[in-house]
C-alpha cells in the first residue's frame, strides 16, 4: 500500500474513532505559556489592636493612626469597629472597657519608607503586629505579561495549525480560551513588632523571579 493510501486510511480511522464525519474534524489542545517577572515591590499586612476604658479614646487613637498611614501613602484599608468588652465577677457580667482592631495592606519599594512609618506607629500606645513580607508584581506588570503571552499563544496556534495540515488537510483555529493561572497565597501569619526598639529594621525576603502563567485551550477545525 502506498504512503498516500496509508495516510488516507489513518485519517479515516481517526475521524471514525472521534465520531466525526470525513469533512470536519475538531482537535483540542491545551498549552501553558510562562513569563518570568522581576518583582520590585514588597507587601505586608499591619494589624493594630487597642483596649481602652472609653470608646472615644480608641477613636482618637485610631484617627491618629489613619492620618499617619495616609501621609505615608504606603498602605490601604483602615476600617474599624469599636466593641464593648465585659468581664465576669461572681458569675455577673460587668463592663470592662472597649476594644477595637484595625488593619492595613501595605506595599513599598524602599524599606526605609516603611521603617519610618513603623517608627511613627510604635510611638503610639497600642499593640502592633506585622504579617510576613513577600514580593509582589504590580498590576501594570501583569497586564504587560498577559498581552505578551496572548500574542505568543496566538502565534503558537497559527504554527500548530500548519503542523496539523500535514496530516488532516487545511486547519484553522476555531476558538482560543485564555485562562490566567492564579498564584498560591502565602500562609497568613502575624508577628509582633518590637515597640522597645529604637529604630525599626525590616528584613526583606530573598528576591526571586515570579512566574506569570497563562493556560490556553485551543480548538482547531480541520477540513478534508
Amino acid at each position: 500500500m502506498s504512503l498516500f493510501n496509508m495516510k488516507n486510511v489513518f485519517k479515516i480511522l481517526v475521524m471514525t474513532f472521534l465520531g466525526m464525519n470525513l469533512y470536519a474534524l475538531e482537535i483540542s489542545k491545551t498549552k501553558t505559556f510562562t513569563k518570568k517577572l522581576q518583582a520590585d515591590f514588597q507587601s505586608t499586612t499591619l494589624s493594630i489592636s487597642h483596649r481602652a476604658q472609653y470608646d472615644y479614646e480608641i477613636e482618637s487613637l485610631f484617627n491618629k493612626v489613619i492620618k499617619a498611614v495616609e501621609k505615608s501613602t504606603l498602605c490601604t484599608g483602615g476600617k474599624y469597629d469599636i466593641h464593648e468588652s465585659y468581664k465576669y465577677v461572681n458569675n455577673e457580667r460587668i463592663p470592662d472597657g472597649f476594644t477595637s482592631h484595625i488593619r492595613f495592606e501595605c506595599s513599598f519599594k524602599d524599606t526605609k519608607d516603611y521603617e519610618k512609618l513603623l517608627d511613627k506607629l510604635k510611638k503610639m500606645d497600642m499593640k502592633l503586629n506585622q504579617g510576613a513580607i513577600s514580593y509582589k508584581i504590580t498590576g501594570k506588570q501583569k497586564e504587560e505579561a498577559k498581552a505578551s503571552l496572548e500574542k505568543e499563544a496566538f502565534t503558537y496556534g497559527k504554527e500548530y495549525s500548519k503542523q496539523l495540515k500535514k496530516f488532516f488537510g487545511p486547519c484553522d483555529i476555531k476558538s482560543i480560551n485564555l485562562i490566567q493561572e492564579g498564584s498560591a497565597a502565602s500562609p497568613y501569619r502575624m508577628m509582633a513588632v518590637e515597640s522597645t526598639a529604637l529604630k525599626s529594621t525590616v528584613t526583606s525576603p530573598l528576591k526571586e523571579e515570579i512566574d506569570y502563567k497563562l493556560n490556553v485551550e485551543y480548538i482547531f477545525k480541520c477540513n478534508e
